[in-house]
């Protein structure tokens, strides 16, 4: 049975309609988790071919010009601290599988270790590595995705910190017009301030280039939820193949920061593409 497709500025109403659709649904999202997994673990793999002497020479360069700060907890030229310039987690993704390289891959892939204790912040140890030379990975860190390896390790291994930071900017500044040019074409003009403004005055925006776990997960998050919008306006999705978008496009964003898992980053993302998920079920 075919639905009506989705339309802009409404919540779809299932309760109208039969629930044959649901075991289809389900059955697309177990085969959309399937891929992306498998998807996630090969992506992974590929990019531990990257050279670590590359991108151990990258980060010591960085350290040097004070690319990556010599403090913990750094202000950045727009006032940003703490976790609105987020060094831990940076240096959580800088130092992941970082000089282990003797070890299998199934450990790497599955430990995904990085360098120091737990309880010390994870730029101190990295650091003093950077300085010694002895710059390896070893303390196991089971509970994320690390999907921003897939785009740190390769870029490390080429270019210069300060060089990926512009291409995080670029990339914020192509998926943010993306997304206020679908707001626009949704709500106005009046839209694009509307949203920009308190985004940039209350979140790390301006500072997040320096910060690429975070950029990630902002670029896929505008990209997709502009993406999904473009969709229900084409009327290119009907009722179940919406749930199985977002279900794939919030699994998806799950994998480029590592604080969200799989399933959480469903639900975050469903709920920023202004279709909350939990709602819906429940009206089925």
């Amino acid at each position: 049975m075919h639905h009506a497709p989705l339309r802009r500025g409404t919540t779809p109403d299932f309760s109208r309609t039969t629930t044959a659709w649901i075991p289809r649904v389900v059955a697309r999202c177990a085969i959309c988790f399937s891929v992306l997994v498998a998807s996630f673990i090969a992506h992974e793999a590929l990019a531990l071919i990257s050279s670590d002497r590359r991108i151990i020479a990258t980060l010591q360069q960085a350290v040097a010009a004070g690319i990556l700060p010599a403090t913990n907890y750094p202000m950045s030229p727009y006032g940003d601290v703490a976790l609105r310039f987020d060094m831990f987690n940076e240096c959580v993704a800088l130092s992941t599988t970082l000089g282990n390289g003797g070890k299998s891959l199934m450990y790497r892939l599955a430990a995904t270790p990085f360098i120091g204790p737990v309880h010390e912040h994870r730029c101190d140890p990295l650091r003093a590595a950077l300085h010694t030379g002895d710059v390896t990975a070893d303390t196991p860190y089971f509970r994320y995705w690390h999907g921003h390896q897939i785009y740190l390790r390769p870029l490390l291994s080429l270019i210069t910190l300060q060089e990926i930071h512009r291409i995080n900017a670029l990339l914020l500044i192509c998926a943010l017009g993306v997304l206020i040019a679908r707001l626009v074409a949704w709500f106005g003009v009046l839209a694009a301030p509307a949203f920009l403004i308190p985004f940039a005055l209350g979140s790390d925006l301006l500072t997040v280039p320096a910060v690429s776990v975070h950029t990630l997960f902002l670029v896929w998050t505008f990209a997709s939820v502009a993406l999904f919008s473009y969709s229900i306006e084409r009327n290119a999705l009907t009722q179940s193949d919406g749930l199985t978008v977002m279900f794939c496009l919030g699994g998806a964003s799950a994998s480029v920061r590592s604080h969200r898992t799989l399933l959480n980053g469903l639900f975050l993302n469903s709920v920023s593409q202004g279709t909350p998920l939990p709602r819906m079920l429940l009206r089925a």
